[in-house]
């Protein structure tokens, strides 16, 4: 058929479908596509067959036709330059380091780092169940918590709430979340309430750490009536005589996992030994690691705030710090006002740079390393013995060449550090990352060889031009005991799994560098 017999079809088609129309007989879609279908496999091809002109414009528009040259052109510039240039298909592989490749292992494996794994918990005191009396201090009243679940057992709350005190409940909320918001510095997410006052500007920490106290939420509500109430802290509770005649007495309630035991506790019962010292040293230190690149110093620091979790008395125990009521969030200095500016909680463990300090109004105190000389100090404990500035020393007065000596159990490498942490002058106290560095590494099997005359090490690391390529070695030794830590009746404690993986996931060389200085002609 010609392409005149077409247009001649088309237009009685037309027709005949103007004609149905004004006779509102209209064709059913069904005929309609039978229709085109006919057309487009009878009539179409013969007339593009026979016609040059529409044969060629359909040759011409192909869409494989247009696409073909541009194709040609793409696959001769990737052989030119995969030949002249090198050029990989994969351009976005980075080589990465063997100090790398071991922290992104640790830095987000929940094996290493349970405490990345998150859960929700109700916003109001109606979704838990109080259960008994833990603890109260000048501040606070903790009591054992559990959601208000009925499939949980009998006998089993495995959280804390801590209920702050209120001493006055006839101020607004927004006071509430003032005065209270530092205790918050844990929380992954901190309300937006309580950005205000010494809190203002303060970010939330990226990811929570494992040795700094788990929070699960925060909320304000209405105080209870505890039957310890008039007993134990009466003063910062509404009494059962005017409880209905102040409207809505409110205060700060905070969620948080339960802890065994303080420190202090922990002390008093047990007998300290040389692993469990250093364990709990390390994981302490890496608190204050954490807390200070986030801009943030405790200024709080005793074992009464300190938090242990073990499941027997042979395991070495979690450490977690905590009460962070008195901490600056936003940056290690504080502009001295008046006599009731706050210079941070605890006066017995306060650094000699604060309470040496002729305080004027205007002077600037700088915390920066205040919180690692109260962690020196606490070191002491943790080797089994009596803090010498409970009762003996003051950091006003106290000299380095009186400082006692640290007991028998105490790594010769650690007695060194102590002396260094506790110096008066903060310049001359190392960073707290390399402190924590030297503990830590101070727990690798490996050094025994070295205190054993096994000196190769430390020579090689000494007398190497490129000291990345030992410390490589070092730390890969070190990773491949931490992986088989709980095989072949290795006895690793989880507590110091965890404490190899926090300094794994942090660690850089330079800070490495300067830790293994100490282990140099050391015995161990």
């Amino acid at each position: 058929m010609s392409l005149k017999g077409l247009l001649k079809r088309i237009a009685v088609f037309g027709a005949q479908i103007s004609l149905a129309f004004r006779n509102k007989q209209l064709v059913s879609v069904k005929q309609v596509q039978v229709a085109l279908k006919l057309a487009e496999r009878r009539v179409l091809p013969r007339v593009v067959h026979g016609n040059r002109v529409l044969r060629l414009f359909q040759r011409t528009f192909v869409p494989r036709n247009l696409i073909r040259p541009f194709a040609t052109l793409h696959y001769r510039n990737v052989h030119r330059l995969y030949n002249r240039r090198e050029f990989r298909l994969l351009r976005n592989t980075t080589t990465f380091s063997p100090l790398e490749r071991i922290r992104n292992i640790f830095i987000s494996n929940p094996r290493y780092n349970e405490s990345i794994l998150e859960e929700r918990y109700p916003s109001s005191l109606d979704g838990y169940e109080i259960g008994d009396y833990i603890a109260h201090g000048c501040n606070a009243a903790v009591y054992a918590l559990r959601v208000d679940d009925q499939s949980q057992q009998a006998g089993d709350y495995p959280l804390a709430l801590k209920i702050m005190f209120n001493y006055d409940y006839s101020l607004p909320e927004r006071y509430i979340w003032e005065g209270m918001g530092a205790e918050l510095v844990p929380l992954k997410q901190c309300p937006q309430q309580a950005l205000v006052g010494q809190m203002r500007g303060f970010k939330s920490l990226k990811r929570q750490h494992p040795n700094i106290i788990k929070m699960h939420t925060a909320f304000v509500d209405l105080m209870p009536q505890l039957k310890e109430t008039a007993e134990l802290f009466e003063e910062a509770a509404p009494s059962l005589d005017n409880f209905g005649l102040i409207h809505k007495p409110k205060t700060l309630f905070v969620v948080m996992k339960r802890y065994r035991t303080t420190l202090r506790e922990y002390t008093l019962r047990h007998n300290m030994t040389q692993r469990a010292g250093q364990v709990l040293f390390g994981q302490l230190l890496e608190a204050l690691a954490y807390l200070g690149d986030n801009g943030i110093t405790h200024r709080d620091m005793k074992s009464d705030n300190i938090l242990l979790n073990y499941d027997c008395d042979e395991e070495i125990p979690h450490l977690v710090l905590s009460d962070f009521g008195s901490a600056l969030v936003n940056g290690f200095k504080l502009t001295y006002v008046d006599e009731f500016t706050d210079m941070g909680g605890n006066l017995a463990l306060r650094a000699p740079e604060i309470s040496r300090k002729t305080l004027s109004t205007g002077q600037v105190l700088d915390y920066s390393k205040a919180d690692l000389w109260s962690a020196g100090a606490i070191g002491y404990e943790m080797f089994g013995q009596q803090n010498p500035f409970y009762s003996r020393y003051s950091s006003k007065t106290y000299r380095e060449s009186e400082l006692p000596g640290m007991s028998g159990i105490t790594p010769s490498i650690i007695k060194k550090l102590v002396r260094e942490v506790l110096s008066i002058n903060p310049l001359d106290r190392p960073d707290i990352k390399v402190a924590s560095n030297v503990v830590v590494l101070s727990l690798f099997s490996l050094w025994k060889e070295v205190s054993n005359g096994g000196q190769s090490l430390i020579n090689e690391f000494k007398q190497a031009v490129d000291k990345h390529n030992i410390v490589n070695k070092i730390l890969s030794l070190f990773a491949a005991e931490t992986f088989t830590a709980r095989s072949a009746n290795n006895h690793c404690h989880s507590s110091e799994l965890q404490l190899r993986a926090t300094f794994f996931s942090r660690v850089i060389y330079d800070q490495i560098h300067q830790s293994l200085t100490y282990f140099e002609n050391n015995q161990h």
